[in-house]
C-alpha cells in the first residue's frame, strides 16, 4: 500500500469517530451488505463518514489490506475496526454496538401516549403477529418514528397500553418520554402519526432580504461558511465565518441557543450541515436560501458568482 493511501485512510478514521467504508453513499448503497450496515448507523446516529470504495479503486483495494479483512463493507467507531457487515449486525442485535457508539439508554419504560384511534389499529395490528412476533417501535437518532413486526431481544422495554404491547430498544426509549402516537384518516389513505416532544426544532430558511435586514437590526447572529477554501476564495460575504477553519474547541464553546446561519453556493450544503447541528441539540438553526450567490445577486453586487 502506498504511503500517501495509508496515511488517507489513518486520517479517516481517527478525525472521525465512525466511519463506514461502503460501495455507494448512505442515501443510496450499492450492495445489500452496505445497506444492512448503513441502515444500522441511520438508526443509531445522527451523522457519520461514509466512504464509497466504489469511487476510488485504489482505496477498495487498499481499505482490505488496510484492516487484513477481505470484504466490504467495514466499520470502524473511534480508530477501532469492528469488522464487516456479519459482526456489525451481530453487535447491533446484542446492544455492543450501542455500547461502543457511547450512546444514553434508557432504563425504565416511558410515558408514551396514544390516541383511541391508534389504539384500535393496534390492536388490529397485534392480531396478525406471526408467533413470536410483537408490536415494535422505533425511533432513529434523526427521530424517524417507525411501528414493525420483530421478535423480543435483550433489553427491550414493553410499553403496555391495555391488551397491547409496545416493544422498545432502550436507546429508542431515550427520545419516547411524552411521544404521542396517532392514527389519522383521510379521505383513502390512513397510518399512524406521532408528536415528539423531545424531537429538536427543525431548521429554517432564511432570505438573502431578512439576512439583510437582521444585519441592519443588528441582531446577534453567526453566520457560517461550509464551503471549502478553493470556492471561498472565488466569493466571500464579509461578516462570514468559515466553519472549516473553525476549532474543535470553538466549536463547544457555541451555545445550543445561539442564532446560526449556514451558507454554501446554493443553500444544498449548508441544509445538510445546519441539519446535522440540528441533532447536536441546537435549538435556533437557519439556512440562506440560495446560498452566496442569492446574496450577490440580491444584496451585494460586488461579490462576484461562479459557476457549478
Amino acid at each position: 500500500m502506498r504511503k500517501e493511501l495509508k496515511e488517507y485512510i489513518d486520517s479517516l478514521v481517527t478525525k472521525h469517530p465512525v466511519v463506514l467504508f461502503m460501495k455507494g453513499t448512505k442515501e443510496r448503497p450499492q450492495c445489500g451488505f452496505s445497506k444492512q450496515v448503513a441502515e444500522v448507523l441511520n438508526n443509531l446516529v445522527h451523522d457519520y463518514l461514509a466512504v464509497d470504495v466504489l469511487a476510488n479503486a485504489e482505496l477498495r483495494e487498499g481499505i482490505k489490506i488496510y484492516s487484513d479483512w477481505p470484504t466490504i463493507p467495514q466499520l470502524y467507531v473511534k480508530g477501532e475496526f469492528l469488522g464487516g457487515c456479519d459482526i456489525a449486525l451481530d453487535l447491533y442485535r446484542k446492544n455492543e454496538l450501542q455500547e461502543r457508539l457511547g450512546l444514553s439508554r434508557a432504563w425504565d419504560v416511558p410515558l408514551v401516549k396514544i390516541a383511541d384511534a391508534a389504539l384500535s389499529a393496534l390492536k388490529d395490528a397485534q392480531k396478525d403477529c406471526a408467533e413470536g412476533e410483537h408490536i415494535r417501535l422505533t425511533i432513529s437518532a434523526n427521530f424517524a418514528h417507525g411501528l414493525t413486526f420483530d421478535s423480543k431481544n435483550d433489553g427491550d422495554l414493553v410499553i403496555q397500553h391495555e391488551d397491547v404491547e409496545i416493544l422498545i430498544d432502550p436507546y429508542s426509549a431515550v427520545r419516547a418520554p411524552g411521544l404521542f402516537i396517532d392514527y389519522v384518516q383521510e379521505n383513502l389513505d390512513a397510518g399512524f402519526a406521532f408528536t415528539n416532544p423531545n424531537e429538536p426544532p427543525e431548521v429554517k430558511e432564511v432570505s438573502a432580504e431578512e439576512l439583510k435586514s437582521w444585519c441592519d437590526q443588528e441582531k446577534d447572529f453567526l453566520l457560517l461558511d461550509v464551503r471549502p477554501k478553493s470556492e471561498a476564495d472565488q466569493a466571500r460575504i464579509i461578516f462570514a465565518k468559515s466553519f472549516l477553519d473553525m476549532s474543535q474547541a470553538e466549536l463547544d464553546q457555541l451555545k445550543k441557543d445561539q442564532v446560526i446561519v449556514f451558507h454554501c453556493h446554493h443553500g444544498g450544503r449548508s441544509r445538510r450541515m445546519a441539519e446535522s447541528f440540528r441533532f447536536k441539540g441546537f435549538t435556533n438553526l437557519y439556512n440562506l436560501t440560495g446560498g452566496i450567490d442569492a446574496w450577490s445577486k440580491k444584496i451585494d453586487r460586488s461579490i462576484p458568482t461562479y459557476g457549478g
